[in-house]
């Protein structure tokens, strides 16, 4: 009932160009409200444990594919030609944010705006894991809008590549970081760190392409582009090969998480290369139909994920760390804005077409956070005896996924019309 709800009320926003709330906010408002339905009938509260989110179903059930059907429908010419771009502001960019983030909290932990107590035995590096979840962006309203007003393709192949890729970097740098939470964090272990998060990288999109190249090998060899002939009459070469390329994707994505790769970015150049290769080795009804298939699959999940997120606003039990949520917002917006336009500077030094200031401000106002970083906020490290992660900083990132998607997502077309973004032409 909640998602076809949701569903619903996403069709009507788009059908009738209601610009006041995006789909991802309004199932973020659903959410909300079923969360208090379900909370006030309970018992005090007692069932509400039914409701919690749970990190194994989004990592393994939701996640690999939203990832996976934007790797297979990813424009792929925009996405490579402006590479080194995205790759700078996925990578560099997201360390930056990370770190940005993390020291300053640290520094307010220091000075007694954020209660110590509300963390763990190693307030340092949680302030470090916090900074990079923070850091995981899910621009998927801000992409909703960009469909609906023609934005710049250079905006939208900024914001669309670095999101795809900004969630797996954001992960592999939190985990590997979490490695470490019980050790003395020193600038040995920093590079320590740079390093491994590099390993697995490279790894993870190694893995990636090799998965995809093997899939494009078995449906060139099987055949499935026309069927053979005194087949029988229940063959169908478009549920094999939505079958084959769906086990791909997630054979993908369970290997590398089980090698110590990141089974996020892993899973999204399988993507890639099975839209390159593969595409190409199956029939045409199977080239629109499984395609599609993927980006309903996609839709689906991704409005679920937004409504899960909405039901925590009700159901957790929160502990409210003033100093968290009054510094939040401000330090992830700053932290973004010291990602966004020195390496916007440094790219204008290497690109042949430089990126405007008002695409720069544009790109900096798209850091809306998601269920990735609540994700990993559950999953925080605690060394307090009968606690798991930290309730303060999980309260904190759910109030920054929030407002960032129905306040400054909501605020994106008012911000693309200020900057000269918006073309008139368009409703």
């Amino acid at each position: 009932l909640l998602l076809m709800v949701c569903v619903v009320v996403s069709y009507v926003i788009q059908r009738y160009n209601v610009r006041a709330v995006q789909p991802s906010g309004a199932a973020l408002i659903v959410g909300v409200a079923f969360g208090a339905v379900a909370r006030a009938k309970t018992a005090r509260g007692a069932d509400v444990a039914a409701f919690q989110f749970s990190p194994q179903a989004f990592f393994y059930g939701l996640l690999p594919i939203i990832i996976y059907s934007a790797g297979l429908n990813l424009k792929r010419r925009d996405f490579f030609a402006d590479f080194f771009t995205i790759a700078l502001f996925a990578f560099v960019g997201t360390v930056i944010s990370s770190f940005v983030f993390g020291l300053s909290t640290f520094v307010l932990v220091e000075i007694g705006v954020i209660a110590r107590k509300h963390l763990g035995s190693n307030p340092l590096l949680e302030c470090l894991l916090y900074g990079t979840l923070i850091s995981s962006t899910d621009p998927v309203a801000t992409l909703s809008v960009f469909a609906d007003v023609s934005a710049p393709p250079l905006l939208y192949n900024l914001v669309f590549g670095e999101s795809v890729l900004n969630d797996a970097v954001a992960v592999v740098l939190f985990r590997t970081l979490a490695e470490f939470y019980e050790q003395e964090f020193t600038v040995s272990t920093f590079w320590t760190v740079i390093g491994q998060f590099i390993l697995v990288s490279i790894g993870s999109l190694l893995i990636g392409i090799a998965i995809a190249l093997g899939t494009a090998l078995l449906l060139k060899t099987l055949g499935l582009a026309e069927a053979p002939p005194n087949v029988a009459a229940s063959y169908n070469g478009t549920a094999y090969t939505f079958a084959l390329l769906l086990i791909s994707g997630y054979f993908s994505y369970v290997l590398a998480e089980n090698v110590g790769m990141s089974g996020i970015m892993s899973i999204f150049f399988t993507g890639i290369g099975n839209a390159h290769y593969s595409y190409h080795n199956v029939g045409e009804e199977a080239q629109i139909a499984v395609f599609k298939s993927f980006e309903a699959a996609a839709f689906l999940s991704e409005t679920f994920v937004f409504a899960y997120l909405g039901m925590q606003v009700a159901t957790f039990d929160h502990l409210w760390d003033f100093g968290i949520l009054l510094t939040g917002i401000p330090l992830a917006m700053a932290a973004r804005a010291v990602n966004i336009f020195p390496l916007s500077r440094l790219a204008n030094t290497l690109r042949e077409t430089p990126i405007p200031r008002n695409v720069q401000v544009m790109h900096a106002a798209c850091g809306l956070r998601g269920a990735v970083a609540y994700a990993l906020a559950v999953n925080m490290p605690s060394t307090r005896p009968g606690e798991q992660g930290s309730r303060a900083v999980e309260t904190g990132t759910l109030v920054i996924c929030l407002v960032s998607t129905l306040v400054l997502g909501g605020a994106t077309l008012p911000l693309m019309k200020h900057l000269g973004l918006h073309d008139p032409s368009d409703r």
